[in-house]
């Protein structure tokens, strides 16, 4: 987990051109957050994600309603 965190605060230092701004630091912390969040549920092995993973496997056309980028092609 500590070398991912690493690595996207790096990656989100190179795209900003090391710019420390508001922009970026809210950015730093909410990919972190997501990092973390997925962690933990990966880690408890528990219902949530079971139920999500079945979610995932359902048909494009049953869980993409709107698709303005037309990437549910991709999902087939």
């Amino acid at each position: 987990m500590c070398y991912k965190l690493k690595f996207t605060n790096w990656l989100i230092a190179e795209s900003f051109d090391g710019k420390e701004d508001e922009l970026t630091c809210k950015l730093r912390d909410k990919v972190e957050s997501n990092l973390r969040s997925l962690f933990e549920e990966y880690s408890n092995g528990g219902d949530e994600f079971e139920v999500s993973s079945q979610e995932a496997r359902a048909q494009p056309s049953e869980r993409v309603e709107n698709d303005p980028y037309g990437y549910s092609q991709y999902f087939q």
